[in-house]
């Protein structure tokens, strides 16, 4: 069984045998992590808990070695680690290598968030907490394995970032693969361009999956895959910062129950628009908020849900953060959306609730209040 207290030991040894070298050469690298927890009051509606949350605390190395006068050797290792319940999981965050050229970019081969994601990321302002808008996305915003990306220079503001995932089909080159067997591509291709000022940000950005993602019927024959895009901005003043975005979803799935006798794919779409606020009081405080609202896009009336968030954060130092949040979200009477669980920010932390039952009219209003502590290096 794999050991991940052994593995955290031997990155850590790793990273100082590299320290070691690099003292004696010229390799540059640094050590960075967040510790982020909170404490979560969180109700599906009827039933309440109390719980303690790790949010996505982690730790990383990173660092760079030149080759020539013109190119770098660029690494880094990042892992989660969680603070409340004491795992240290062997949960790889961005871990990549790769090459950087002041005009041409840089390389990264690794596992890495999809450039779709990182857009998402950059217009928020309630990162890894319980109104974190990713219980609002679809699960579109990912970390993928075996990425091959490219990162553009800044090219007066503008600026491109494209992701690939090499094929994820393990059977093609399995000795008891059949010569004709027909094989199905599992890849993924990640794209965001664009634009930002010292005070302005706008993007759009699109992930989409091969024919093997998708929804699969009786014969072997695929649906179409989903495919995602988003525009996001966000303008940031003084005293105030807004954020908006917008989020589209299309694929196909195979539907055997509507009527069993001629099962067909059938198209499917879901939407998600939201906005976020934040004041800066003054050098202390910050107050902010967010609206996010989803709609499935399909023949069932009322399946549309939204979030809620409030919050206010305490800033002691650029890197130290205390703050309460609260978030609510609202369900049409037939929406379905996992939204209390420990994937998507909107947790408790040891336990989910919200969307347990098959019967979508059983739905409550989940909601919940969060008081958390933020610490980066």
């Amino acid at each position: 069984m794999f050991n991940s207290k052994k593995f955290t030991m031997l990155v850590i040894l790793a990273v100082v045998l590299t320290a070691g070298a690099a003292s004696a050469g010229d390799m540059n690298w640094s050590f960075y992590g967040k510790v982020h927890s909170s404490i979560n009051m969180m109700s599906n509606g009827e039933n309440s808990q109390l719980g303690l949350t790790s949010n996505t605390s982690r730790y990383g190395f990173k660092g760079w070695a030149p080759i020539n006068d013109e190119w770098k050797f660029v690494w880094q290792i990042e892992q989660a680690v969680n603070v409340a319940q004491g795992d240290l999981s062997t949960n790889l965050r961005n871990t990549f290598v790769g090459f950087k050229n002041a005009k041409l970019g840089e390389v990264r081969m690794g596992r890495h968030d999809t450039p779709h994601k990182t857009l998402g990321r950059k217009t928020t302002f309630f990162f890894d907490t319980v109104g974190d808008n990713r219980s609002m996305t679809f699960g579109t915003d990912t970390r993928e394995d075996d990425i091959l990306a490219w990162v553009s220079p800044n090219w007066d503001g503008f600026s491109l970032f494209l992701a690939y995932q090499f094929d994820q089909d393990g059977t093609k080159l399995s000795p008891t693969a059949a010569a004709d067997a027909e094989f199905h591509a599992e890849t993924v291709f990640s794209g965001m361009a664009a634009y930002a000022t010292d005070d302005f940000f706008v993007g759009a950005s699109t992930i989409m999956f091969s024919e093997a993602y998708g929804d699969m019927d009786v014969d072997g024959n695929f649906g179409d895959a989903p495919m995602v895009f988003r525009f996001a901005g966000k303008y940031m003043a003084e005293k105030f910062a807004l954020a908006a975005s917008y989020l589209s979803v299309g694929g196909q799935y195979y539907d055997d129950f509507t009527d069993p006798a001629n099962p067909v794919f059938v198209d499917q779409t879901a939407s998600t628009i939201g906005f976020e606020g934040l004041f800066h009081a003054n050098e202390d405080y910050d107050i902010k908020a967010g609206y996010y609202m989803a709609d499935p896009n399909g023949d069932v009336d009322d399946d549309d849900f939204s979030l809620l968030t409030v919050g206010i954060d305490r800033n002691f130092s650029k890197a130290l953060q205390v703050y309460v949040q609260y978030a609510a979200m609202s369900y049409g009477d037939m929406a379905a959306n996992w939204s209390l669980n420990s994937t998507n920010g909107f947790a408790t932390g040891k336990s989910y609730s919200g969307w347990y039952n098959a019967d979508t009219t059983s739905f409550e209003n989940p909601y919940g209040f969060s008081f958390g502590v933020n610490y980066k290096w």
